[in-house]
């Protein structure tokens, strides 16, 4: 049997989404250790707002859908405040706690995204998921437990609280980036679901960025000096240096969630999640 077009881009798709994904991860961290991580001032987390807008617009079809702009656009970013909501909290939350507890821990907490998927997907999409997918998912809560219990024993008791508070924040954020999957998924596959993933993650990014800029006016610009350029200035990095990397990350978004939404579509967020454990 001749697969279709959609078919035929799913593998592509989900390499890119995978590969994309490790190097959003791989940029984090060394953004973290050139002392531009700091979790209040949402740095890291607009590039992932402008990313995912960039992401949509990139594609003709989903620019085509929003036309006219000023009719469909509103319609289409109150279609995804639950996206947005969700998003916007478990990126603030998440990378709140990346700096708390290092992302050794946190990579191992995230893992858990998949349970929480299984879980929510069980019980919001009424999905019956099979024994293997349990199965993996109880040896990733598996893993998570006893790597968080060696992780714990190897921490001076002066850092345990502010380990501890980032592995709430984390276990939080984790939760709510679950939500959102669940959130894209009723959205694309709703009767009124655009017919382009990308108009969705398009509109998805500028609700984002709505909800984040009071902040990021209000407290991020303000205390841009002595959260951003000083500890970066500390550290001895340079400032074109951080600026590169900054839109590497943003770039990186860009792929990995117009991959995701695409992805999102055609399969489905208990996949997608455990697929983003490759990573």
């Amino acid at each position: 049997m001749r697969k279709t077009t959609g078919e035929l881009n799913v593998p592509i798709a989900a390499f890119i989404f995978a590969s994309s994904g490790a190097a959003i991860s791989l940029l984090q961290q060394q953004l973290y250790y050139a002392g531009a991580g700091d979790g209040s001032i949402l740095i890291l987390v607009l590039a992932t707002f402008l990313g995912t807008i960039l992401g949509g617009f990139s594609s003709s079809e989903a620019r085509a859908e929003l036309m006219p702009f000023h009719r469909e656009m509103p319609r289409r970013m109150i279609q995804c405040i639950p996206v947005s909501l969700a998003d916007v909290a478990s990126l603030t939350l998440r990378n709140i706690a990346q700096n708390k507890c290092g992302s050794g821990m946190f990579t191992v907490i995230y893992a858990s995204l998949p349970a929480f998927n299984g879980i929510l997907s069980y019980f919001v999409l009424n999905r019956v998921l099979n024994r293997w997918q349990w199965l993996s998912m109880g040896i990733v809560v598996l893993g998570l437990a006893l790597s968080a219990e060696a992780e714990e024993g190897e921490l001076e008791e002066r850092f345990a609280q502010k380990v501890a508070l980032g592995i709430t924040l984390g276990i939080a954020g984790t939760f709510f980036s679950s939500m959102s999957y669940i959130c894209v998924e009723l959205v694309l596959k709703s009767p009124a679901a655009p017919k382009e993933p990308g108009t969705v993650t398009a509109s998805n990014g500028v609700n984002d960025l709505v909800i984040a800029l009071p902040w990021l006016l209000g407290y991020s610009l303000p205390h841009r000096h002595e959260l951003l350029y000083k500890p970066v200035i500390e550290r001895g990095w340079s400032p074109n240096i951080i600026i590169f990397l900054w839109l590497c990350l943003m770039l990186a978004n860009a792929a990995h969630l117009s991959t995701c939404y695409y992805l999102l579509q055609v399969t489905d967020s208990v996949t997608l999640t455990m697929l983003q454990g490759t990573y």
